[in-house]
């Protein structure tokens, strides 16, 4: 005769395992999902490096050099040093054609167990101190960080970011790939916008500024403001430059790896310039934070040429859990490799 408390408990525990197996399974599933996803942003990652063969150049407003164009006049109206034209040779190296996307930063975030990082519900006393406004954040960067029908293709604009987190996710390419990843300097950046150190104005197809053919106009960039809350573009919507890289210069400002000194130029080692080697400028702006180099995106546009450099401070108290502050700000990622990736 069968003991009928047996059998139901033996069923029970069948079932109980059963749903942990089920539940195990799922997880397995899960992670076997995500990894596959990082070993895809792995692949993209080093597929879209482009090598740049090094030279030397002349950095800098390269106005009085290129005397036929300006009659010996300087290009910019602005200054922070670029009026100090000066001699500059780099190794060869590679740079990503794109900038970092919020897809891929987001996946990044998960594959190291973080959640998503914009202040949502974290507007800090000093954000609003500043004047920042936390009603309009929260729709903000909820819409910035998720690809929604408000947004479509918002995944795929660049990544607003605060630069130790530009910087620790190509560190992280880095380790995943054993390859010196890291945010390029000012004059890898500047190089390549013109196209290995040439006289090019502007980083475009070619070297015009065309408002709704090769750079964003500014209908465009009010209809993505419409769309998504912000009037950034996803990347390569408009032709690459003719080495091969995309929005440069126009689809927001991009953190380089040199510390900000106005007064760099004038003193620049010739080779490989790093930038200063330690923090030395702040201009107290909304706290007393250290400010690092930026290129590309001011108003108005055209006057945004591969030369322009301007500053953006560092906040005090960095976190890689939550961005307390505001960045209008992306980057893209080098690799100090003498050789082409690919």
């Amino acid at each position: 005769m069968i003991n009928k408390k047996g059998l139901i408990l033996g069923c029970s525990l069948g079932l109980l395992m059963g749903c942990d197996n089920q539940s195990d399974n799922t997880v397995i599933s899960q992670d076997t999902a995500l990894q596959s996803e990082i070993a895809g942003l792995i692949t993209r990652s080093k597929a879209d490096m482009v090598f740049i063969e090094g030279g030397e150049f002349m950095m800098g407003d390269f106005g009085p050099l290129d005397k036929e164009k300006t009659g010996g006049l300087y290009y910019g109206i602005g200054d922070y040093g670029v009026r100090t034209i000066h001699k500059v040779s780099l190794k060869s190296y590679s740079l990503s054609r794109y900038q970092i996307t919020f897809h891929d930063y987001l996946l990044y975030r998960k594959s190291k167990g973080l959640g998503n990082p914009y202040p949502i519900e974290h507007i800090t006393a000093q954000n609003r101190q500043d004047g920042f406004n936390s009603k309009f954040e929260n729709k903000k960067w909820l819409k910035l960080s998720t690809n929604t029908p408000e947004s479509p293709r918002q995944s795929e604009t660049p990544a607003f970011l605060p630069w130790e987190a530009a910087q620790e996710y190509c560190q992280w390419l880095g380790e995943q790939t054993g390859l010196p990843y890291s945010l390029p300097t000012e004059a890898q950046w500047e190089y390549a916008a013109r196209n290995r150190g040439q006289f090019v104005l502007y980083p475009t197809d070619n070297g015009q500024f065309e408002p709704g053919r090769n750079v964003p106009s500014y209908e465009q960039r009010q209809q993505r403001r419409h769309l998504g809350g912000i009037d950034s573009f996803p990347v390569g919507s408009f032709p690459a430059t003719p080495l091969g890289l995309y929005d440069m210069g126009f689809n927001k400002s991009e953190w380089v790896n040199d510390w900000f000194d106005p007064d760099y130029y004038s003193h620049s080692p010739e080779a490989d310039p790093q930038g200063p080697a330690e923090a030395v400028f702040t201009d107290g702006y909304g706290g007393t934070g250290f400010s690092k180099v930026v290129r590309g995106y001011e108003y108005p546009m055209d006057l945004i040429m591969t030369f322009f450099r301007t500053k953006q401070k560092l906040w005090l108290e960095y976190t890689p859990e939550v961005f307390d502050g505001l960045y209008y700000v992306t980057a893209r990622c080098a690799v100090n490799h003498d050789k082409p990736l690919n």
